[in-house]
């Protein structure tokens, strides 16, 4: 079904005085649904009305094939069912259009002035007939006694404001000789109407000191003074006085009482102060109307200014209809909210107070204080929001800033309605969440979280509140307060999560942390999961896993868990000469022994040494912070910092001076013969 509007507008048909047609010109435009301009022939049905949206029906007319070309249609209303008589009687009437089968489009169109202006046709008290009396137009031109004769007879013709009547000869060759016009003049003046029928030595001044010479023939309309100075008034082909004091010039146009008309054709400036500088065009089609007090339409063809100080400065069938409203030019440009400017383009639109549309083509600014800068088919919805421009050929391309105080710098296909929302640029992107939400550019990013933002990159998802993307491909935030810094495919759904970077990585847990890598799970609260597979299960877990294809999963809590198939090493200072290593397929620390890397070596008395170590009670023990069943044994560090005062305190005992102990026991054994082992068995028993 064809869904379509109409831009709609109402031009007086000119007929010579004696052939006025029952008809009124209505000129449209029809747009689609999808906001394309239509380029076909429909049927469309006109209906005139006595109310807005019901009212009783006056008149209709169906007309079953109207062309539109480029959106521009163009008919005659009355064609083919003549308008009554009297249907302009009304004090208020309405044009409802009906396309095709669609419904008939609303709001109905108020009928302004101007279709009214045929009912000259029938004015009010005059009949057909003989004007006898006399004949006033305000009071400045009267006649008297006048009665048309043949060629041969003479007729008395006098003139008011004369103090006798005169007698005036009028021959077979239609010249008057003779005779005395002297309108409201103390004395007379002859003039001659010769067989042309151009007046000459004609003193047309009335209200003048002095006498004037004037020439009017037959093509051309007489301007009289009505004033003490130059201003003129029309006297048209109808031979009716337009008492004005406006200026009008030019071809086919008209003025109201105080209008002004610079030139063109076919212009009108009905409205008080009204200016036209000129324009229009071949017809009445092309006409330009300052129909709205102190409207003014610079030139251009088409235009309207039906408001109050209402502005079209040019361009072609521009209509500014709100007070104060401006249009600079372009085409097919509408204003209709007060205090509403836009400055060119084509088929735009600024429908709320104080909106602004800089230019382009097919924008929109519909909220209050709303602003489009340009582009095309792009759309400031909300109170106060902007569009800077972008947008593109269709309205699947278009901008819409809907949120209040919104704002869509450029780009295509961008859409901000949250109040506060903000889109730098891109393609596709959203930022739909209630309050504040921002997208920084890139494409098809959405953020529905309040206070979220995604700063760029493609595809990605800040579903709430406070949530950070930074960039990347397919990232999702679906917590509170996540943050995903990049990469792809990263997903958050614990609150306040963290995702570095790397790909297919997901923090689950509440505050879980996955710094990058791939494929790698923080599951559980204040987890740590990096690397490539680690999968940390238990809260408060740290889980490294290496480069082996191959799943690392951890689901104790609070632990400290790296598969490192390559080895580990620790170094307690910058050159790495102090430290330990566990080996690859090692399960054992190994310390840093390097002769290279230790200073103040002697030799150590081993038998002494061994007889020391003899001398240490052996006990047997738990940890405090292991269950009591979980067993121990071996000497007390302060024992053995008692008996050999090495190493860093007396509260540790380093692996080191172990394994000197086991190397004292086997040297001293070789070089005595003797079973340490047996003898330490011997003291322990």
């Amino acid at each position: 079904m064809l869904k379509v509007f109409a831009r709609l507008c109402w031009l007086v048909i000119a007929f010579p005085c004696w052939a006025i047609p029952q008809q009124v010109n209505f000129q449209g435009l029809l747009v689609n649904n999808g906001g394309n301009l239509v380029d076909t022939t429909v049927s469309m049905t006109f209906r005139i009305y006595t109310d807005s949206t019901s009212g009783s029906l006056l008149w209709t007319e169906t007309r079953s094939a109207v062309s539109s070309i480029n959106g521009l249609f163009n008919v005659r209303l009355g064609q083919v069912i003549p308008l009554p008589d009297g249907i302009f009687n009304q004090p208020q009437l309405w044009l409802g259009v009906t396309v095709g089968a669609d419904d008939e489009m609303v709001p109905r169109n108020f009928l302004s002035s101007v279709p009214y202006s045929y009912r000259v046709s029938s004015v009010d008290g005059a009949k057909g007939g003989v004007i006898s009396g006399p004949l006033s137009t305000d009071t400045t031109l009267q006649a008297e006694g006048i009665r048309f004769l043949d060629g041969t007879t003479q007729f008395t013709a006098s003139v008011a404001g004369q103090q006798y009547a005169d007698t005036n000869s009028y021959d077979a060759t239609r010249a008057w000789t003779s005779v005395q016009v002297s309108l409201k003049q103390s004395n007379s003046d002859t003039i001659t109407w010769d067989a042309t029928r151009t007046w000459v030595n004609s003193q047309l001044g009335p209200l003048q000191a002095d006498a004037d010479t004037t020439t009017w023939d037959a093509t051309k309309a007489n301007l009289a003074p009505l004033q003490n100075d130059s201003d003129t008034s029309l006297w048209d082909a109808t031979r009716t006085w337009v008492n004005s004091m406006g200026y009008l010039r030019g071809s086919n146009n008209s003025i109201g009482t105080t209008g002004f008309v610079g030139g063109g054709n076919y212009n009108s400036a009905s409205g008080s102060y009204s200016f036209v500088g000129g324009g229009g065009g071949a017809s009445s089609a092309d006409a330009n109307s300052a129909s709205g007090s102190n409207s003014v339409i610079g030139g251009g063809r088409l235009n309207f200014a039906s408001a109050f100080a209402s502005t079209v400065g040019g361009g072609n069938a521009n209509q500014s209809i709100a007070d104060y409203s401006t249009i600079g030019g372009g085409f097919l440009n509408t204003v209709s909210g007060q205090m509403s400017v836009i400055g060119g383009g084509n088929n735009n639109q600024a429908s709320n107070w104080n909106t602004t549309v800089g230019g382009g083509g097919n924008n929109n600014a519909t909220g209050i204080g709303a602003t489009v800068g340009g582009g095309i088919v792009n759309h400031a919805r909300g109170e106060f929001a902007v569009v800077g421009g972008g947008g593109g050929q269709t309205h699947s391309d278009s901008n819409s800033a809907t949120g209040a105080q919104s704002v869509i710098s450029g780009g295509r296909g961008n859409y901000a309605s949250g109040t506060y929302a903000t889109i730098s640029g891109g393609s596709g992107n959203q930022a739909t969440g209630a309050f504040s939400s921002t997208v920084g550019g890139g494409a098809a990013n959405i953020v529905c979280g309040q206070d979220a933002t995604i700063s760029g990159g493609y595809a990605n998802t800040a579903s709430y509140a406070g949530c950070v993307v930074g960039g990347g491909q397919s990232n999702w935030a679906n917590n509170n307060y996540a943050t995903i810094g990049g990469g792809i495919s990263n997903t958050i759904g614990g609150y306040a999560g963290t995702i570095g970077g790397g790909q297919s990585n997901w923090a689950s847990g509440l505050y879980a942390t996955v710094p990058g890598g791939y494929n790698n799970r923080a599951y559980a609260a204040y987890s740590f999961a990096a690397g490539n597979r680690a999968y940390a299960g238990g809260n408060g877990t740290f889980v490294w896993s290496d480069a082996n294809d191959a799943d690392f999963i951890v689901s104790n809590s609070n632990c400290f868990a790296v598969r490192s198939t390559g080895g580990v090493y620790f170094f307690t200072n910058l050159s790495e000469t102090s430290g330990v290593n566990l080996p690859s397929g090692g399960s054992a620390w190994n310390a840093v022994s390097d002769s290279t890397k230790k200073q103040n070596i002697r030799l150590v008395d081993t038998k002494d040494m061994l007889e020391k170590v003899l001398t240490l009670p052996i006990k047997k023990w738990s940890y405090k912070s292991q269950d009591p069943s979980v067993e121990h044994i071996g000497p007390m560090a302060q024992d053995f910092w008692s008996a050999f005062h090495v190493g860093d305190d007396s509260l540790c005992g380093d692996t080191g001076t172990g394994e000197a102990v086991r190397k004292a026991r086997r040297a001293e054994s070789a070089t005595s013969g003797t079973d340490t082992n047996t003898a330490c068995r011997r003291q322990a028993g």
